[in-house]
C-alpha cells in the first residue's frame, strides 16, 4: 500500500487517476488487482473536511494498493 498526495488540488488527483492505465479505480480493497482510491471520495465521503484532515485524509490523497495481476496482459 502506497499513499501520496499531489500538491495543490483534488482536481489534480482526479486528473492523475483518470490518466493512469494499469491500476483499476475502485472504492475499496478486496481483490488481487492494483487499485487506486481517493479516500476523501470513498472511505471518508460522509465526513466534513475538518474531520478528514484530523485523520490525515487530505482532498488530494491517493492510495495505491499494488496487486498481483499477470504482466502479460499489459
Amino acid at each position: 500500500m502506497l499513499s501520496f498526495e499531489l500538491r495543490d488540488a483534488a482536481q489534480r488527483a482526479d486528473d492523475f487517476m483518470r490518466r493512469t492505465t494499469i491500476p483499476i479505480m475502485r472504492p475499496s480493497l478486496g481483490g488481487v488487482h492494483t487499485l487506486l482510491t481517493r479516500p476523501a471520495t470513498t472511505l471518508a465521503l460522509g465526513m466534513s473536511r475538518d474531520e478528514r484532515l484530523s485523520l490525515v485524509v487530505s482532498d488530494d490523497l491517493i492510495r495505491m494498493s499494488v496487486g498481483i495481476e499477470a504482466t502479460e496482459i499489459f
